[in-house]
């Protein structure tokens, strides 16, 4: 007996309306900083600091370059940053 085989396995499943799994739990990291923040700053500093949150949050959530999420970009740019690179020097053969 054959199994179907899945279809469409590149695409996240929605969970609610248009948020996948991973940007509904961003938006609530998110929300839960922007109230510990509410809760610990002045609320003139809590405005700026908050405005950065949400704004990289929702940059982190629903931005893609070259259908790629910016999350895993930063990612791949950190990785690459923090790694240990070899550099390789050979003289020209004349």
């Amino acid at each position: 007996m054959p199994y179907p085989i899945p279809q469409f396995i590149e695409e996240e499943s929605k969970i609610t309306f248009f948020l996948t799994f991973r940007q509904f739990f961003m938006l609530c990291g998110g929300g839960a900083i922007c109230f510990a923040l509410f809760r610990l700053l002045p609320f003139y500093y809590f405005l700026g600091a908050g405005l950065v949150v949400i704004t990289l949050v929702a940059v982190l959530a629903f931005v893609r370059f070259n259908n790629e999420s910016a999350s895993k970009m930063l990612m791949n740019f950190l990785r690459y940053i923090l790694s240990s690179k070899n550099y390789l020097w050979r003289q020209k053969q004349r």
